[in-house]
């Protein structure tokens, strides 16, 4: 009788550990899926800016050429 509740109690440990770990993995796999959209978010905003350099860079050009003119 003893060892049929002592395994009882285990087995629901064992059931109430494993779904707090797997709650924990879930919550850590959240946190990193909005991680890496805001690293795609932040590469973006990188590119745009390396756009926006390059086209002042052409902008600088033009005028250098227009002042030797």
């Amino acid at each position: 009788d003893v060892l049929l509740i002592l395994t009882t109690v285990v087995s629901l440990e064992a059931i109430y550990l494993s779904i707090f770990i797997q709650m924990t993995v879930n919550r850590h796999a959240e946190e990193l899926e909005e991680v890496s959209e805001d690293i795609e978010e932040i590469q973006e905003d990188v590119e745009e800016i390396q756009e926006n350099v390059d086209e002042i860079q052409e902008d600088v050009e033009e005028i250098q050429e227009v002042k030797k003119i």
